[in-house]
């Protein structure tokens, strides 16, 4: 699977989860009193996660907005928030555009499933072995495309440490998977 996929990986959840990130942070912040440290919670979260993707222009923006929030309570949050929007935008802009295009050519779709069977099969023998391993390989896996409630379940069996029942659900999706392969191989001309 290599760090490409697991790059891409952490891309498409940086998207789906900070998508919304400035209408949040302003309904934290105008819920202030249920929460008073969530608004700054959420900008500290965005500038560890920007970090991680290498977005250093939201990692300083969020940074600011960070500082802003505990030290003055929000005085220029408004300036602060539409320069992380912008930042955001600009980033939300190129993943969608460069790295999640829906045009990939079979081969390469073929590619990242066999990839992705083969990162299970490994998730597999982690669970057979009861090691709790498990759980950072399933995260660097992400969601299983079609089977993101079945990967739910089995994030929840494993984060249970419910290593036998895991591997049932794992064996299970891997044979849809592959007899999804396989009907797709039939209806191939």
């Amino acid at each position: 699977m290599g760090n490409k996929k697991l790059y891409k990986s952490f891309l498409e959840r940086f998207l789906k989860n900070n998508v919304n990130f400035a209408a949040d942070l302003t309904s934290a912040f105008e819920n202030f009193d249920n929460d008073p440290e969530l608004p700054v919670r959420m900008a500290h979260t965005l500038k560890g996660l920007a970090g991680n993707i290498g977005a250093n222009d939201i990692q300083l923006a969020a940074k600011e907005l960070e500082a802003d929030l505990r030290t003055t309570s929000g005085e220029n949050l408004n300036s602060l928030l539409r320069n992380v929007q912008e930042k955001l935008n600009v980033v939300f802009d190129s993943i969608e555009t460069r790295l999640l295009s829906k045009d990939h050519d079979s081969t390469d779709s073929d590619f990242e499933k066999s990839d992705v069977l083969h990162e299970l099969t490994a998730l597999g023998k982690l669970l057979d072995d009861f090691d709790s391993e498990a759980g950072k390989k399933l995260v660097e896996i992400g969601d299983i495309p079609g089977f993101e409630n079945k990967t739910a379940g089995l994030r929840e069996k494993i984060n249970n440490y419910e290593f036998e029942e895991a591997s049932g659900l794992l064996r299970n999706i891997i044979k849809e998977m592959e007899k999804q392969d396989s009907a797709q191989l039939k209806n191939k001309p």
